[in-house]
């Protein structure tokens, strides 16, 4: 269960069961967590409602430029009314929305992606960590990513009760819930990346020092779309024959995890294809410095120029990736609970409790994926992400207060375009290129 499908008003009570009991379900893994939605039986007032409303203000996204307002509101309302108010109906209902920009930095995907780290201290040319070191505090960062995360968040649902109390304890309830989340995450990078390394040995000495001598300048843009959404249904009730207890149950419930039209695009200084030819800018020396534990680029002006004018410089690599992936599941069944109270006979029997329970389920899943090739090769040239109206102005600065140059501002439909526009289309020259990977 995604955790942002919870509603922030509707529950009753929170239980936490740190382990399984003989009366409960058997099928979990480990402790078990019930939320308990309220009926109107739950409340001492015949009539009980309640309005909430809130906002927000992101201040990171003002520091962007960005709006980064956000609110909800929520509502319930119970009543219980017929003979002896032995009816009761309770509704919920809420929507929330936020607006976000924040800055971003990251440094494994560089490492591990693009092999952007190395020992500092080598025993030979191919940078085997120096022996005696520790080889964890000998690791140094060449490279990192740092850039913008921005989207929005939306979530809306409720859910409803319907219940009857009987004079003798028997009781019938219908109770629903309905929740759905919508997440869009568009995130743009500046890729710093330092994975062309070398070892240099120090004079006088059988130690050999990292190095890199280029670097290579790019930028990359990614979507993280998501919707998650998650309804129950339940049908039961409970009466008592006798000494005995019985409880029914018929229940429903139906969950999806979507991560649609997931679409990323890059460029770099060092693209190559039928038409570009880029190189490494050269640097040499260290690439990384930190200031207060944060990473620091320790470029020279060439890369400083390449980064602030990423839009017009970087030749454009692929004309897009796109990734569709659908998770559904649907279980439905019925239970039975019996249980018989022996506490007033005061001996060491308190009670007994046992059910069956039947259900059945089914779970649906697609990954597809398609990959285009170079854009240049479609294009008959090399572009850039200005030439081909994939930008919309610029932030900036890549990461305030922190790093200075700027940031394009990137137009992610016009990249859904260009991908469908060349998905199957013939290259330049006549050839063919198969987009479709899974």
């Amino acid at each position: 269960m995604q955790l942002s499908l919870l509603p922030p008003t509707g529950l009753n009570t929170i239980v936490l069961n740190k382990a399984s009991r003989a009366d409960m379900d058997g099928d979990a893994i480990g402790g078990t967590v019930h939320f308990r939605t309220p009926s109107a039986f739950d409340y001492s007032d015949q009539l009980h409602g309640g309005v909430t409303a809130s906002g927000r203000l992101e201040t990171r996204a003002r520091t962007y430029g960005d709006q980064g307002l956000g609110g909800g509101i929520a509502g319930e309302l119970s009543n219980r009314f017929g003979t002896d108010h032995r009816f009761g109906v309770y509704v919920s209902g809420y929507y929330e929305g936020r607006a976000y920009t924040n800055s971003e930095i990251r440094g494994a995907p560089s490492a591990h992606d693009d092999g952007s780290w190395g020992y500092l201290n080598a025993s030979n040319s191919k940078g085997t960590s120096y022996p005696g070191l520790d080889p964890q505090r000998n690791a140094a960062l060449t490279g990192f990513d740092s850039g913008v995360s921005s989207g929005t968040t939306r979530r809306f649902g409720g859910n409803g009760s319907l219940d009857w109390h009987g004079d003798d304890g028997a009781r019938l309830y219908l109770r629903g819930s309905y929740a759905k989340a919508l997440t869009t995450q568009d995130s743009m990078l500046s890729q710093f990346n330092g994975g062309n390394k070398a070892w240099i040995q120090s004079p006088n000495t059988d130690r050999y020092v990292l190095t890199v001598p280029s670097l290579s300048v790019r930028n990359y843009f990614e979507t993280n779309p998501e919707t998650a959404v998650l309804a129950t249904a339940a049908l039961g009730g409970e009466t008592q024959v006798g000494e005995w207890k019985s409880a029914p149950e018929l229940f429903y419930s139906e969950g999806h995890n979507n991560r649609p039209n997931h679409i990323e695009a890059s460029a770099r200084i060092n693209q190559s294809d039928k038409y570009n030819n880029g190189s490494r800018i050269p640097l040499g020396g260290q690439s990384i410095g930190y200031s207060d534990n944060y990473p620091v680029a320790l470029m020279n002006q060439a890369i400083f120029n390449a980064f602030d004018n990423s839009a017009d410089v970087l030749p454009a690599r692929r004309a897009g990736q796109l990734t569709e992936q659908f998770s559904g599941q649907r279980k439905w069944g019925g239970r039975l609970d019996i249980s018989r109270d022996f506490s007033e006979q005061g001996g060491l029997l308190q009670s007994i409790t046992f059910g069956v329970k039947a259900q059945t389920s089914n779970r649906n899943v697609t990954s597809r994926d398609w990959t285009n090739d170079f854009v240049a090769n479609y294009v008959g040239k090399s572009v850039t992400w200005g030439s081909l109206g994939l930008t919309n102005g610029k932030y900036a600065q890549t990461y305030p207060g922190l790093y200075s140059w700027s940031l394009p501002r990137f137009n992610k439909s016009a990249l859904f375009d260009l991908f469908y526009k060349y998905q199957f289309a013939q290259e330049a020259d006549g050839s063919s290129f198969n987009s479709f990977d899974t």
